[in-house]
């Protein structure tokens, strides 16, 4: 895109769904962690986050029944 003086541009960022969506960003956050991302630098999500599960995806459902918990937690719907 390219800014043309006198002319209205539109406010949009490609691809901003990988992190300006709650399923996006932690996917994002995971796919950083595990390497996927050339950027690593090996920053690990629970430094700065809490645990967070994607409950559709079967092996975040299972991490989650399996891993200790305080019985706190925060559901947040999708969509």
């Amino acid at each position: 895109m390219s800014f043309k003086e006198g002319q209205q541009i539109v406010n949009h960022i490609s691809n901003i769904n990988i992190i300006g969506s709650k399923n996006g960003l932690i996917q994002t956050l995971k796919d950083y962690e595990t390497g996927k991302s050339e950027d690593y630098k090996g920053l690990r999500i629970d430094d700065f986050m809490p645990s967070t599960y994607r409950l559709d995806i079967l092996s975040d459902e299972i991490q989650f029944m399996k891993d200790e918990n305080d019985g706190l937690w925060i559901q947040k719907p999708c969509g």
